[in-house]
């Protein structure tokens, strides 16, 4: 069995709904956050894993490979990390070991 919890990163008008009614019945609430949690069998939390994959490993992939391709991305020939593994370069700069924000890069 897997447990899967949603939680709004919006305004979540049913929480609002919530606090509203917290606060008719007398409960001093300053705020409520709703968690929808689903259980899932294991056939069930292979298939959601396998769609995971696709919605955030299939971006990721497509990138690097775009960059791979455009000569934008690359290994290091001769700088590594403490760990033995290459230092990635980016358009022309060495990578953090912790690597390239893609979000923060393209804002």
């Amino acid at each position: 069995m897997s447990r899967i919890e949603v939680v709004s990163k919006v305004e979540d008008s049913r929480a609002k709904v919530r606090l509203k009614s917290l606060r008719d019945s007398g409960f001093d609430v300053e705020d409520v956050q709703l968690v929808d949690a689903y259980t899932l069998d294991a056939e069930l939390a292979d298939a959601h894993q396998e769609l995971q994959k696709k919605v955030s490993d299939w971006p990721a992939e497509r990138f690097a490979l775009r960059a791979i391709a455009n000569g934008k991305i690359g290994l290091h020939k001769s700088k590594r990390h403490p760990d033995g593994n290459p230092v990635v370069v980016f358009e022309h700069v060495e990578m953090p070991y912790g690597g390239f924000n893609m979000v923060s890069h393209y804002e």
